[in-house]
């Protein structure tokens, strides 16, 4: 049986899940456990993370630099695009298209799904690997790089609103995000590691199988009974809509670990990052 931890983010941004998750799955690796990453829904930018905008150019698939972090610190183990189902680029609006007024009233929105530019959902269906890219005209991204991506998509789709950008995730999202489980699932693993996207505290029907929902939060990790995280969850009604701050005051952590500053060295490397936090990890692995 596949042990399984939930991390998600107390903040939209910057919380550091992705952080934690990575010196979770080192630690694992290394003391000789085979540990996936997954996590069903990433984000990225184009205009504040261009790095991994180019990083994507290269690779010729739209994949977050965070799902890449997680994957190369379980040390490639598994295909990459299975480890992040549905990935979606969001971008800048293009003045010319929209002119000042629409434009403005754009990218003042606190609504992050307003800003979907590109995205993919990856499916595993009749034994192939299937990908299904959707786009929005009037937003700053290559022209090239969505030709490229058109050419292997087995189906691209056209939004032309955000209620189309709604439709195409009820229609694919946990279709690509159950299929793409299943297949990593054929292979022999001891952990599974679930990171949600940023404060959502719901991103797949199967975090609720986890033995443990980590959330994270600057200087601190909140470790909570599963059962008691999820029963808040559910008084919502949608999981899916859910973020952190909209239960935090309806559970309360079973234990609060404090986390330690890092500096830029430890970040960027898993190994570095892992030694740092080797407190904090054994830690949440002696809760499970």
């Amino acid at each position: 049986m596949v042990s399984k931890v939930f991390i998600c983010g107390v903040l939209p941004e910057e919380s550091g899940k992705t952080t934690l998750a990575r010196a979770l799955i080192r630690y694992l690796v290394n003391s000789g456990y085979h540990v996936v990453p997954f996590k069903p829904l990433s984000g990225h930018n184009l205009w504040w993370q261009y790095d991994s905008y180019l990083m994507n150019v290269k690779l010729g698939i739209l994949v977050s630099e965070d799902s890449i972090r997680l994957w190369r610190a379980a040390k490639k183990r598994v295909p990459l695009e299975l480890t992040n189902p549905c990935d979606i680029l969001l971008s800048i609006p293009d003045y010319g298209h929209y002119g000042y007024g629409e434009f403005i009233k754009m990218i003042l929105s606190r609504d992050v799904y307003s800003m979907v530019s590109m995205g993919r959902f990856t499916l595993v269906e009749e034994g192939s690997v299937k990908r299904v890219i959707y786009y929005r005209k009037g937003f700053l991204f290559d022209e090239d790089f969505l030709e490229r991506m058109a050419k292997e998509a087995y189906r691209l789709k056209e939004m032309e609103s955000y209620e189309d950008f709604i439709h195409l995730h009820e229609r694919y999202y946990e279709r690509a995000v159950d299929s793409c489980y299943k297949e990593l699932m054929r292979g022999a693993h001891d952990m599974m590691l679930i990171e949600g996207f940023n404060d959502s505290v719901y991103p797949w029907k199967g975090v609720e199988d986890s033995e443990l929902v980590v959330a994270v939060a600057p200087t601190v990790s909140l470790v909570f009974d599963k059962d008691e995280f999820f029963e808040a969850v559910h008084l919502f009604g949608t999981p899916y809509t859910v973020e952190f701050h909209r239960i935090a005051e309806l559970v309360s952590p079973m234990k609060i670990i404090r986390l330690p500053p890092l500096s830029s060295k430890e970040l960027k490397d898993d190994d570095r990052l892992m030694k740092r936090y080797s407190n904090v990890v054994k830690e949440i692995m002696d809760l499970i």
